[in-house]
């Protein structure tokens, strides 16, 4: 998981000073990396009501959930089979050279005066995003929290502006 912004910054970087050897490749990566269970946790801490669980336990819970056939259709529901196939031992995240990413962006950062920010997920950028799902209308507020939920601004006109966006977040 890398913020959005972080990719741009290494698009345009990469663009600007493009990799050359030992191959043209700026992979995209963000450290330091939270780990699943940490983002989890992170719900936690702002306020979500959300109980870490051992994978076999949750797995179990899973399958009796589908093949009870009640409740909302998701729309995770398609990555049902992946979630289900011991996916502790099936994925591992693989180590990525971005040796070209980091040229490409001290380069940027050396012509542009303008310091790298947020090259990673944090719990504190979660709590960003958060923020922002509860002002849109995507996420109801959390019910209890060790630490309030970060401020977001967003315009009204902004928020009109959202609800001709298609998909789940419009009308």
């Amino acid at each position: 998981m890398v913020p959005v912004d972080h990719v741009a910054r290494v698009v345009v970087s990469s663009t600007l000073h493009p990799p050359v050897t030992p191959l043209g490749v700026a992979q995209v990566t963000g450290t330091p990396r939270l780990r699943f269970n940490e983002f989890l946790g992170c719900l936690e801490t702002w306020g979500y009501p959300i109980k870490q669980v051992d994978y076999v336990p949750w797995k179990a819970s899973l399958e009796r959930y589908v093949a009870a056939g009640v409740g909302d259709v998701h729309a995770l529901l398609p990555l049902y089979h992946f979630v289900t196939a011991d996916l502790p031992s099936s994925t591992k995240a693989p180590e990525l050279d971005d040796a070209n990413t980091k040229k490409a962006l001290a380069a940027d950062v050396h012509e542009s005066g303008r310091p790298l920010t947020e090259t990673a997920v944090s719990k504190e950028l979660i709590g960003k995003y958060l923020a922002y799902l509860v002002k849109i209308g995507f996420l109801p507020p959390p019910t209890h929290s060790e630490k309030p939920l970060p401020e977001v601004h967003i315009s009204s006109e902004q928020l009109d502006a959202m609800k001709d966006i298609g998909g789940r977040g419009g009308v």
